[in-house]
């Protein structure tokens, strides 16, 4: 699901989920976003919220990001975005985990100068394997 708004990044109480919140300036290629650790096995609803909040976004910040489980360069979803300054996108999973790891999103290429990129990471448990 995509959805794309105007606004403020969605922050609050997710009871036994787990957030994490980032605003990097100028991400290198590979470099985390932001991420939550120690995800344990069983089904989860991954929510990311980003917006270019700083700088002139340019032609290197569309489509900049993607979701990783593990490790930053691991395969992920790419999160399809403008580079249009303070608008936010929203995507969301849901990801069967089998093995404790790490959730994050990691920028693909190298960002451009001055732009910030501020991204939440929302991580719901929706069931929890013994």
């Amino acid at each position: 699901m995509i959805q794309t708004t105007t606004g403020s990044l969605a922050r609050g109480s997710v009871g036994q989920g787990k957030v994490g919140n980032a605003s990097p300036v100028a991400p290198a290629a590979g470099a985390t976003i932001t991420s939550v650790g120690n995800v344990t096995p069983g089904l989860w609803l991954i929510e990311v919220w980003i917006a270019l909040t700083a700088g002139a976004p340019a032609a290197a910040d569309v489509n900049n990001a993607r979701l990783f489980k593990s490790a930053p360069n691991s395969f992920g979803m790419v999160l399809l975005f403008p580079a249009v300054a303070n608008q936010v996108n929203y995507f969301s999973q849901v990801m069967n985990i089998t093995t404790e790891t790490n959730i994050g999103v990691a920028a693909i290429g190298n960002a451009t100068a001055g732009v910030a990129y501020s991204a939440t990471l929302v991580v719901t448990p929706l069931t929890q394997n013994p």
